[in-house]
């Protein structure tokens, strides 16, 4: 027999109701803390890893490293990854470029061909690509920026009204 509840719900401190689970705070988002240069262009896959990669802007659950540039989930569950890489150096030749996120179950991909769009060396493209990842606890997440075909002169870069981001949320 289902019951109605009514008036005010009895306030709940360090307790828990049957068959109730609350979702943990766990989300996080970096930005690029300078320009890298020179990084791929010519199918170099470029890891965006490493110490000084990223600064933490938010944070609620300690699980974003910076010094190896990972994420790892802290429970399991479906998680929101997004990220938005800004990047200069391309030419025309520039094929086969891809924006990897590389997670402990699967590579999630984004292709895109031709650099004909991009009229110099110094124009800036923003590639931006979202997933919805089933996470296992302590499964991590990381990206990968490979631009193939021509000279090793694409940058991952910041300013100029442009960031490259990484961050993600828990979402159940």
């Amino acid at each position: 027999t289902a019951s109605k509840l009514t008036g005010a719900l009895p306030a709940i401190s360090g307790a828990s109701l049957t068959g109730i689970s609350a979702v943990a705070d766990v989300k996080f988002g970096v930005t690029l803390t300078t320009a890298v240069s020179n990084v791929t262009g010519d199918g170099t896959a470029y890891s965006m890893t490493g110490s000084g990669f990223w600064t933490e802007i938010f944070d609620t659950g300690s699980d974003f490293n910076t010094t190896n540039g990972t994420f790892t989930a802290p429970s399991t569950g479906k998680y929101l990854i997004s990220c938005e890489v800004t990047m200069s150096g391309f030419t025309s030749g520039n094929t086969l470029n891809d924006l990897d996120m590389v997670s402990s179950n699967r590579t999630y991909r984004m292709e895109w061909g031709r650099m004909d769009e991009i009229h110099s060396s110094n124009s800036l493209i923003t590639k931006s690509f979202t997933q919805i990842m089933d996470m296992d606890s302590s499964d991590t997440v990381y990206l990968k920026l490979t631009c193939g075909a021509s000279g090793k002169g694409v940058d991952i870069t910041t300013g100029f009204g442009a960031a490259t981001k990484f961050q993600g949320a828990l979402l159940a």
